[in-house]
């Protein structure tokens, strides 16, 4: 996730308790060396404006790219350090985003750095942390999220947050998370329906989120199979229906047979709580 900690706290915060979130637009694009510093030292150097409208709409699967060629002012001087990452900065002049250039770049006295249509590419991960704080899994935005928020975050459209509810999903539905094709326990005669969590029900700090409630579904009237994982989802009913937001693995597989109420418990944050360098959603398993 290129994102800065504060913008994926706010996004968070955006989600899960529908707090507003807008950034504060118009952004400014750096350019950083091989250690992430920006390189303000180096002759003829700054920043460059760039608008909404100088980026593309998102591609599906979370990537947002320039939409025009950006100049920059011409180098005075060589550059003593090669560009490898290029940032974006809020119009506070905080750090927003920063990702890796495709090519890393030599600048000579005398150039003026150019990046042509589609050379700047800013993705939202795939990967998050795992739900249980500690082993690395697949804890994943989907498509129409990562898709909703970009728009959001770079102006191209706003993004009001819905209520959410908990899905099971007997199967890892993978990258390309749709409402669809998640692979959830069937509703009709099952008992099973999602389960709706609060905006007070969340409890989000720096880049992690988590219940801090218990997320109770309804008695199984028939066996449901092994629960793998979780999705949550923008409707509650019919099932299949409405936009399936975030999933991800529980930690140990769950069957559930007739007769048995399924929950998640109060997420209490283990070793890997306060890790915070990527978005994560916290439950505890079944």
């Amino acid at each position: 996730m290129p994102f800065h900690t504060a913008v994926e706290r706010g996004m968070l915060e955006h989600v899960f308790w529908k707090v507003p979130y807008e950034p504060a637009l118009p952004l400014y694009l750096g350019l950083f060396d091989t250690d992430y510093y920006e390189m303000t030292d180096e002759p003829g150097y700054a920043r460059v404006r760039v608008e909404p409208a100088d980026f593309s709409w998102p591609m599906t699967g979370g990537t947002i790219t320039n939409a025009v060629v950006i100049h920059f002012p011409e180098a005075t001087g060589d550059w003593l350090v090669p560009v490898v990452y290029f940032g974006l900065f809020d119009s506070n002049g905080d750090i927003f985003c920063i990702d890796l250039l495709d090519t890393p770049y030599l600048i000579k006295s005398g150039d003026v750095p150019i990046f042509g249509i589609d050379t700047l590419k800013v993705k939202m991960a795939d990967f998050q942390m795992s739900i249980d704080y500690g082993i690395m899994g697949h804890n994943a935005f989907s498509n129409y999220l990562k898709d909703r928020l970009l728009r959001h975050l770079f102006g191209k459209e706003s993004y009001d947050p819905p209520d959410i509810w908990v899905g099971l999903l007997t199967d890892d539905p993978g990258d390309v998370l749709t409402n669809t094709n998640c692979d959830e326990v069937p509703g009709v005669g099952t008992g099973y329906s999602r389960a709706y969590v609060a905006t007070t029900d969340w409890t989000v700090s720096m880049a992690e989120a988590w219940n801090d409630t218990k997320i109770e579904f309804d008695e199984a009237l028939a066996d449901w199979g092994t629960i793998k994982h979780f999705a949550l989802f923008d409707t509650f009913s019919p099932l299949y229906a409405g936009n399936a937001l975030l999933h991800g693995p529980l930690e140990i597989p769950k069957i559930v047979i007739a007769g048995s109420i399924p929950f998640f418990d109060i997420t209490v944050p283990g070793s890997g709580a306060g890790q915070y360098d990527e978005l994560g959603i916290g439950f505890t398993i079944l």
